[in-house]
């Protein structure tokens, strides 16, 4: 004969990674053994991505409307490097690279944001999101040809022990 004998769940394990925060934040996200807590409630975060520099700053508010009525809470978007930084040492975040703009719009809509930033960005963009000018520096290309990078010198210095010719 089998028996089964149901025990309740354990009691979720808190406190055991603590989070960045202050207590002046709008918000709090906490973390336990069985979820996020937002704001003192479960949270199953559901994330889109937007990325806004592809598109006019004037039309954010509605297409971020749009993505939260579909039910994200959270959008993630990219800050792509090319379009930041174009040419070397001139920094753009005008118009619609206004990060800071998007940034207190999702807010003021109540959506969380994630930036993600690079150098590498795989939102189909050209040369990964990086700017041209790094090919006309010395400025070794991302690579995954390890002992080429060691017989160059230009591996981590921890990786440099290994370098015997």
């Amino acid at each position: 004969m089998l028996s089964l004998h149901a025990h309740g769940a354990p009691p979720a394990l808190s406190g055991h990674l603590p989070m960045g925060g202050s207590d002046t934040a709008p918000h709090s996200l906490t973390v336990d053994s069985q979820s996020l807590i937002r704001d003192g409630r479960p949270w199953i975060p559901a994330m889109g991505e937007f990325h806004f520099s592809r598109y006019p700053a004037a039309e954010w508010r509605e297409e971020l409307l749009k993505i939260k009525a579909g039910g994200i809470d959270l959008v993630a978007t990219y800050l792509f490097w090319n379009q930041h930084e174009n040419d070397r040492g001139t920094l753009r975040f005008d118009g619609d690279l206004d990060l800071r703009r998007f940034v207190e719009l999702c807010a003021e809509l109540d959506l969380a944001l994630v930036v993600r930033l690079g150098p590498w960005s795989h939102g189909e963009c050209r040369n990964g999101g990086h700017p041209d000018w790094p090919n006309e520096v010395d400025c070794t290309p991302r690579s995954t040809d390890l002992f080429r990078q060691l017989k160059k010198g230009k591996a981590l210095p921890a990786l440099s022990v290994y370098n015997t010719a």
